[in-house]
């Protein structure tokens, strides 16, 4: 009784420094903005221009690399879903699904339910072109480490990532992200 109470609160613990973690970084990554596109036209002019250059350099690329840079980028958005594997079966696995709320002052409050009638559980599929990687968290969340995976590292009890979309009630995963506190 006592080691599942432990397991329960380390498991909370490592959930809410994840999410620390990754919240922390999309926090960072959001005041992208600078002082030149505020300035009218040489703003404007600078964007195609830096647009133009980036199309350019796209269409010198490998099959191979364009590929790589469009996974990147489709994975630098907000995931289409997130949770907690519960278990795991031929390319499907149940997925008790965090969720978000907002709290007071506006804060956003992630949670992943413990009480099984609170659990919102999901079924997730792959297939042969979904993408597999995992973010390692370091350093209490200050660093990050990503690398490519594949669906033998799915555990239960794993926090993962997915980008796709629901075919009914059934989430058909194009990309699948492992995350790892260390």
């Amino acid at each position: 009784m006592k080691d599942k109470v432990w397991n329960q609160k380390m498991r909370t613990r490592l959930m809410a420094a994840g999410l620390a973690g990754a919240l922390g970084l999309g926090i960072c990554g959001c005041g992208t903005g600078d002082a030149s596109s505020a300035s009218g036209s040489t703003g404007q002019q600078e964007a195609v221009q830096e647009e133009t250059a980036q199309e350019d350099m796209t269409q010198g690329l490998s099959g191979q690399q364009e590929e790589k840079q469009a996974n990147s980028v489709s994975e630098s958005g907000e995931p289409d879903l997130s949770g907690e594997i519960r278990e795991i079966s031929d390319q499907t696995f149940v997925l008790n699904e965090i969720i978000e709320e907002e709290g007071e002052g506006g804060t956003e409050i992630a949670a992943l339910p413990l009480d099984e009638a609170e659990m919102n559980l999901i079924t997730a599929v792959w297939d042969e072109n979904t993408r597999f990687t995992r973010r390692t968290i370091k350093n209490g969340g200050a660093d990050y480490e990503d690398s490519e995976s594949s669906p033998e590292a799915l555990e239960t009890g794993a926090m993962v990532n997915l980008w796709g979309s629901y075919e009914g009630d059934v989430f058909r995963a194009s990309q699948v992200r492992l995350t790892e506190v260390e």
